[in-house]
């Protein structure tokens, strides 16, 4: 699955080199996250907030009236859903969104969605989200080339099922987390 989106992520990158910008960054978000986890038998629902980090990058590939974008993220978030101990997530994501360019707005609007591989402590699983923000691009000046950089304020819904290979141990996660991003623009 690590092989498949890293494939799918270099491959967007490259088709859009003629005609799109590329740009990279990160972003840190307030999380809050819920589930359940079936261990030996017992069921536990949990509850927690925590914070997440974001890497990325990515290229916009632009048409006539939405602009797409194609991004690789790394992902990682540290869970406490019993006291005293963290269920460590990570997760390597492919997304694409939809932005709506021109819209007269202060920022640029766009949604999306995003699949992926992610690791809970030691066992792996399929992870996906849907994306919605708004986004303020700013011009560098002149000795930066045609670079930008821009802000994003960003929700996603994040949610992941393990399966830690037998009936006895099963977690399911959602997160909704509020994220502010920085992206260079290049």
């Amino acid at each position: 699955m690590n092989k498949f989106l890293t494939c799918v992520a270099a491959g967007l990158l490259i088709s859009g080199a003629a005609t799109a910008e590329y740009y990279a960054g990160l972003g840190y978000g307030a999380s809050w996250n819920g589930g359940h986890a079936w261990t030996d038998g017992m069921k536990s629902d949990y509850d927690t907030f925590s914070g997440m980090l974001s890497l990325f990058a990515g290229t916009v590939l632009p048409t006539d009236w939405v602009d797409f974008r194609a991004e690789a993220e790394v992902l990682r978030l540290d869970l406490k859903p019993d006291i005293g101990k963290t269920r460590r997530f990570r997760a390597v994501l492919g997304n694409v969104t939809a932005v709506i360019p021109d819209t007269g707005w202060w920022a640029e609007p766009y949604v999306g969605g995003g699949l992926g591989y992610a690791r809970w402590d030691h066992n792996n699983s399929i992870a996906t989200q849907v994306i919605g923000g708004l986004e303020k691009t700013f011009e560098l000046p002149d000795w930066a080339g045609n670079a930008a950089m821009a802000v994003d304020l960003e929700y996603r819904h994040l949610w992941v099922n393990e399966d830690g290979g037998k009936r006895d141990n099963i977690s399911k996660m959602n997160s909704d987390t509020l994220m502010l991003k920085l992206k260079y623009m290049f």
